[in-house]
Order: C-alpha cells, then sequence, then structure tokens
C-alpha cells in the first residue's frame, strides 16, 4: 500500500482553489503527473462524475479510472473503478479558508497498486512514489494557484 496525507498553505482564495481542483479536464495543465484526463461521465451541475486518466506514477504510466463525489465547497473525493491497472485507490482534497485570500489543502491518498506494480514499487522506490504523487500534486498546486 502507498498511503500519506499532506497539506499546503495556499496564498489564494480557497473557493478559487476548490474550482481548480474540481476541473478534473484540466489536470495535465497543472499536475506534471497527469499525461491525460478523458471525461467518462458528466454531472447535471457540469462536474465530472468519472474520468480516465493516465498517470505517470514514476516507475510506469498506468491508467486509472475514478469516480468523483464533490462536497463543494470544501471537499472533493475519489475511488478508482474496476478496470484500473491498479487494484485500488482512493483519495481526497479538503480546502480549508484561513482567510479572504488564503487557504490550506490537505491532500489524503491510499493506493494498491496490486501485485505486478507492487513488485516494482518496492522499499525506497515506494517512498518516492508517494513523495512524487502527494508533494510534487501539492508543488503543481501551489504554482499554479498562486501564478492565477
Amino acid at each position: 500500500m502507498i498511503t500519506g496525507t499532506r497539506s499546503v498553505e495556499l496564498l489564494a482564495p480557497a473557493d478559487t482553489v476548490y474550482e481548480v481542483l474540481a476541473d478534473a479536464q484540466g489536470f495535465p495543465a497543472w499536475q506534471s503527473t497527469v499525461r491525460e484526463v478523458h471525461v467518462r461521465e458528466v454531472g447535471p451541475d457540469g462536474r465530472p462524475l468519472a474520468t480516465r486518466q493516465r498517470i505517470d506514477a514514476k516507475i510506469r504510466t498506468v491508467t486509472v479510472l475514478l469516480r468523483y463525489r464533490y462536497d463543494a465547497p470544501r471537499s472533493l473525493s475519489w475511488v478508482a473503478e474496476k478496470g484500473s491497472d491498479i487494484r485500488a485507490m482512493d483519495g481526497a482534497f479538503l480546502v480549508e479558508p484561513t482567510g479572504e485570500t488564503s487557504c490550506t489543502v490537505v491532500y489524503e491518498l491510499a493506493v494498491d497498486p496490486g501485485r505486478t506494480l507492487g513488485l516494482l514499487a518496492r522499499g525506497p522506490v515506494i517512498d518516492q512514489v508517494r513523495d512524487r504523487v502527494l508533494d510534487g500534486t501539492l508543488s503543481d498546486l501551489k504554482r499554479h494557484v498562486e501564478r492565477r
């Protein structure tokens, strides 16, 4: 299992940050690990409910089918569906305002890579993958929203 929780302080309004996080189609523009996103299903509010994403997991590029759940404007979560290259994955972004123009984002992630990827991701490689995904995503988010 690859699990972890990280947080970051952002100099951007919480609502703006939430909109960036809720726009799965826009991920490749700012997330260095996300190569492609194809929306498979859209909800009545226009937000993606299901996507197919190609993610660079350092050891291999994987395809993940994700199902999203939104609790606007403060959290969104996802779970991998059957047909993904990994056995299981769930995660969440939690956005907490700390002022009118600042917020904290907490990123939670749990991935069961399955047998094949699990054999590739052992020992220190697991730490590198975890850091690349968790820390990398939050660094990418910070750069993206604070540049606006």
